[in-house]
């Protein structure tokens, strides 16, 4: 597995994935994903193993499986520049699905107030919503169904202006955020 210490661990809502994350020797974050039954013939002793990070400096890192245990998100800051480092990962196989790293944030990407992220609630785990603000009235808003090729979205809205009034909506048999 890993040769430094991990400072975080946790199963997966369906309890069949372990993530666990840690700081090598150079204090570089690295993040592990283990899906304890594969159907993909990679098992060994630990399961499939898939470093979904490799070791790099990050702060702030918030890492979350979706609700059903079918996609693992991480998002951290990116060392020195304050970047918004953001992927959602297939468990199954360790396939990143989403990229919304940006450098374009404006404020502290926690997850908990200029910048936001989420996963619908269907028993697919399918649809991600990621929104950021860009300036200090300014915001991007992407709706993403994680089934489908990069650069296809439900929604996706850049430089969007003004005050946002969101609620959950039913798109294509898929639950997510409207304006």
């Amino acid at each position: 597995m890993e040769n430094c210490s991990a400072t975080g661990w946790g199963f997966s809502p369906d309890e069949d994935k372990f993530v666990m994350h840690g700081l090598d020797q150079f204090d570089d974050h690295w993040c592990t994903l283990v899906n304890l039954n594969p159907d993909d013939g990679r098992e060994g002793e630990w399961g499939a193993v898939y470093p979904v990070v490799t070791p790099s400096f990050r702060s702030s890192v918030s890492i979350r499986f979706s609700p059903h245990g079918k996609y693992l998100l991480y998002a951290a800051i990116t060392g020195g520049t304050g970047d918004l480092f953001l992927n959602v990962f297939d468990t199954k196989n360790g396939t990143l699905v989403y990229n919304g790293s940006t450098s374009t944030l404006i404020g502290s990407p926690s997850g908990k107030s200029v910048a936001g992220w989420g996963f619908s609630s269907d028993n697919k785990d399918a649809t991600f919503v990621h929104s950021y603000l860009t300036d200090v009235d300014r915001y991007t808003i992407a709706v993403k169904n994680l089934k489908t090729p990069p650069g296809d979205y439900i929604l996706f809205s850049t430089d969007t202006q003004g005050e946002a009034h969101w609620f959950l909506q039913q798109v294509r048999g898929l639950f997510c955020l409207a304006l």
